[in-house]
């Protein structure tokens, strides 16, 4: 039995257009061409895929069942060509991109926009971890490019800046902290909160006086400082409506910091087209 990709589009073909005719007409070929594809399909398969005794060609029970699996067929003939043309002209079939959980996610997001617009049949494996891991991705080739809180001075990598990130020293509006006669030596008597290896740009001497809340994320961090449990310092970006509302406040005490968020990936590396123009996206070029 030898069933072809013509005689699976020719019964797509005229379920699709809703007769024989119809379907001759859109593959341009005799209305006879297409009755003998159908009638060597049936005859392959042993099943009658269409009910003829009504005026438009009815698909039978069985013949609904092959027609679905004739779709799949067709679209996974033509994903295939796709990725077979994607290799051919030179763009990865996958991209690995790690990056920190401090990383602004709505560049990353707008970044992969431009990028899926662009390059639909890459696959881009997206996964957030702790800056300190994300250089050894590099080193044991289990990410193509990442996104972290520190450059990287080996030889075999490039850092290029992506943007700069304030972290404000924050805790909520009702927090002690914020009153008027609080003193910088009140900052050991109340709780830090702090994101798991990660020490926000931290000076050592606040990082080792204070009492600490360890927690995974800074979506949790943030919940924690907004009901009063303590105070810490988190990105501008993920507090700008809480500012603006004053349920979240800066603390004049301590100082704002600033940290660069770097793009870092192997220099010597043959890159394809698609990783290049990820990297031209996540540097907002």
């Amino acid at each position: 039995m030898t069933i072809t990709h013509e005689e699976l589009e020719t019964l797509v073909s005229i379920v699709e257009e809703g007769s024989f005719r119809a379907a001759s007409e859109k593959l341009m070929k005799a209305q006879s061409a297409v009755s003998y594809a159908i009638k060597n399909l049936e005859t392959d398969l042993g099943v009658t895929l269409f009910d003829r005794t009504f005026y438009r060609p009815k698909l039978t029970a069985e013949g609904e069942t092959i027609y679905q699996k004739a779709l799949q067929i067709l679209n996974l003939t033509s994903e295939l060509q796709s990725l077979s043309k994607t290799f051919s002209d030179g763009i990865e079939a996958k991209i690995r991109l790690a990056a920190d959980l401090i990383a602004p996610s709505e560049e990353i997001i707008t970044a992969l926009k431009s990028f899926t617009d662009e390059f639909p049949d890459t696959y881009v494996d997206l996964c957030f971890d702790y800056s300190d891991s994300l250089i050894d991705k590099l080193n044991s080739e289990t990410a193509d490019i990442v996104i972290c809180s520190k450059s990287s001075s080996k030889v075999q990598f490039k850092s290029e800046v992506i943007k700069a990130i304030n972290f404000y020293p924050v805790a909520a509006a009702s927090h002690p902290l914020l009153k008027r006669k609080s003193k910088l030596e009140d900052i050991d008597a109340h709780n830090l909160i702090l994101v798991d290896n990660v020490q926000d740009g931290l000076k050592a001497s606040i990082y080792e006086s204070s009492k600490k809340w360890i927690v995974k994320d800074f979506q949790t961090k943030k919940q924690m400082i907004l009901n009063g449990l303590g105070w810490g310092y988190l990105p501008e970006y993920a507090i700008k409506e809480e500012l603006a509302s004053g349920d979240i406040k800066k603390i004049k005490q301590l100082d704002t910091v600033k940290e660069n968020i770097y793009l870092v990936y192997p220099k010597v590396k043959a890159d394809g087209k698609a990783l290049k123009f990820l990297r031209t996206k996540l540097l907002g070029q």
